[in-house]
């Protein structure tokens, strides 16, 4: 367990030294490009090499595609009248982004490997497709609305753009190829899909190094925007994977996935989403500069909390 520990938090750790001896002339530089590669490239590579692989099998019934976007919506729902009833109803936009926005791909998958398994990426590959998908039409699209901008964003645009949406689509094509081409197809995404989770995990280092006064500033609705993504989206999905399991409509591994990539923290995706809207509501309909420091504080605080809340996961995962 030591050993699996450690392989996650090296490269964060060398992430934030590298920030504490300033190895980058412009840290927000380095982040910005790093992230770019993990995003369009090393992630989607791995999620393609993950679902192409002639060992991944997949047997999911009707639950296994209802379970994401049946329990976004839920908690989606919730986000909106809990933030009415807790009088943080201008934060509604950004708490919904974060709770969409997990980081699935930057920390999901490589929990998934050294915790549950090299059998568990395939799913996880295919899992986190359907995480980034609902996050990239709902989040922005709420942002504005729910931030008083407006609906000015274009979520469907934004989500066909996104490469980790396709690489599913073009796995399942290529596993349509013979075997001999399927190894070459993997052979070759493999390599550039395995550098996916030390950059991920060093640009977290990097970026939770850059803003680690964001938790001294940490306001009442920060803990709301933290809360939401920490216990909101883990309930209703570990509550409908538990039901799915018990009924049969669920593998065991399936549910476990799905729950564990619930758990975890607010994605360094949401900043850079916020970033894009910023500029007031007389700005085309943008979003506030508090936004986008709500957004950095629920950033740092969630992925620090998630060294605690995700071994408590873990445990509640094995227990469906």
């Amino acid at each position: 367990m030591l050993v699996r520990i450690l392989v996650l938090i090296a490269p964060v750790l060398l992430g934030a030294g590298a920030g504490i001896v300033r190895l980058f002339d412009s840290t927000e530089a380095a982040v910005h490009h790093l992230n770019r590669y993990a995003l369009y490239f090393a992630f989607p590579a791995l999620v393609f090499a993950g679902i192409v692989d002639q060992r991944f099998e997949l047997d999911a019934g009707p639950a296994f595609w209802a379970v994401v976007p049946v329990c976004l919506v839920l908690s989606l729902l919730c986000v909106r009248l809990g933030a009415r009833v807790l009088g943080v109803s201008r934060d509604a936009g950004t708490i919904a982004l974060v709770t969409s926005f997990g980081n699935v791909a930057y920390l999901g998958l490589p929990f998934l490997a050294q915790f549950v398994g090299p059998e568990a990426l395939g799913v996880g590959s295919l899992a986190v497709a359907l995480y980034v998908t609902g996050s990239m039409i709902c989040g922005p699209y709420l942002l504005l609305r729910w931030s008083g901008g407006g609906a000015n964003a274009s979520p469907l645009q934004r989500a066909v753009r996104q490469p980790l949406l396709w690489a599913p689509v073009l796995g399942f094509l290529g596993r349509l190829a013979p075997d001999d081409v399927r190894s070459v197809l993997h052979g070759v995404t493999e390599p550039v899909g395995q550098s996916a989770a030390p950059v991920a995990l060093f640009v977290l280092g990097l970026y939770l190094h850059a803003n680690r006064s964001a938790i001294r500033r940490a306001t009442f609705s920060t803990w709301a925007h933290v809360v939401a993504k920490l216990v909101l989206l883990p309930a209703w999905t570990g509550a409908a994977c538990w039901l799915a399991v018990r009924q049969g409509w669920l593998a065991h591994l399936d549910a476990q996935v799905f729950f564990l990539l619930s758990c975890m923290p607010a994605a360094i995706t949401t900043f850079a989403i916020v970033k894009e809207f910023e500029g007031g509501a007389q700005n085309r309909g943008g979003v506030s500069r508090e936004n986008v420091e709500r957004v950095t504080q629920t950033i740092v605080v969630s992925t620090l909390l998630s060294a605690a809340t995700l071994p408590a996961a873990l445990w509640i995962s094995q227990q469906f």
